[in-house]
């Protein structure tokens, strides 16, 4: 997610922004893994505080919140050698909400 996230945000500063700008959003990206639903939030919200605001909402309405953070914390738990006991219902869930978030975010961001 934080990949696709980067190179939305990324391509967005590329028809907006100077280049050293866009290095500083480059390097600022860098640092951007794992993300939670607060996160994304922080993040979005940095670029235009409605972002925020409305990626909260999506996420509370589309009840994808809850499901974006507990695939951060799943993947922090497989990277340890955890069990997460996940079921391949869980998964598509996951897949579901983690296509339904990066397309609202390209709409939000690119559009």
């Amino acid at each position: 997610m934080e990949i696709c996230i980067t190179e939305i945000l990324n391509e967005y500063t590329r028809g907006k922004a100077n280049p050293e700008v866009r290095r500083a959003v480059d390097k600022m990206m860098g640092t951007f893994q794992n993300p939670r639903c607060q996160r994304i939030i922080n993040l979005s919200s940095n670029f235009n505080s409605n972002w925020g605001k409305e990626f909260d909402q999506f996420a509370t309405n589309e009840e994808v919140k809850d499901k974006i953070d507990s695939i951060a914390a799943n993947r922090n738990l497989i990277a340890h050698g955890r069990d997460t006991g996940i079921s391949a219902t869980r998964i598509t869930d996951f897949n579901s909400a983690h296509k339904r978030t990066l397309q609202f975010i390209h709409d939000l961001v690119l559009t």
